[in-house]
């Protein structure tokens, strides 16, 4: 029996992808071009990671996304990630 991996996709990553897909751009392929690795598109599109700033910059060209929209799922994101510390039984306490 094979393991599949599950992935959960940030708003950013959502955003991303729906960004890319009229171009038909993979990950590694966006890695390539926005000069950073694979694993730093995958973690940051996850949420592992927050974008820098530069990346923010560097995507909303490569993928002629808005500012607004790239913002609005960041802030998503933050929500999500406040959300979820604060719900955890040990921040609780």
């Amino acid at each position: 029996m094979q393991m599949q991996r599950v992935y959960e996709v940030s708003e950013f990553g959502q955003l991303c992808k729906r960004g890319r897909s009229p171009f038909g751009m993979t990950r590694p392929e966006m890695a390539r071009k926005l000069g950073v690795s694979p694993t730093y598109v995958s973690d940051v599109e996850s949420g592992k990671f927050s974008p820098s700033e530069g990346y923010i910059c560097a995507i909303t060209g490569l993928l002629g996304l808005s500012t607004a929209e790239v913002k609005a799922a960041i802030e998503a994101d933050k929500i999500t990630k406040d959300t979820e510390a604060t719900s955890h039984p040990i921040a609780r306490l």
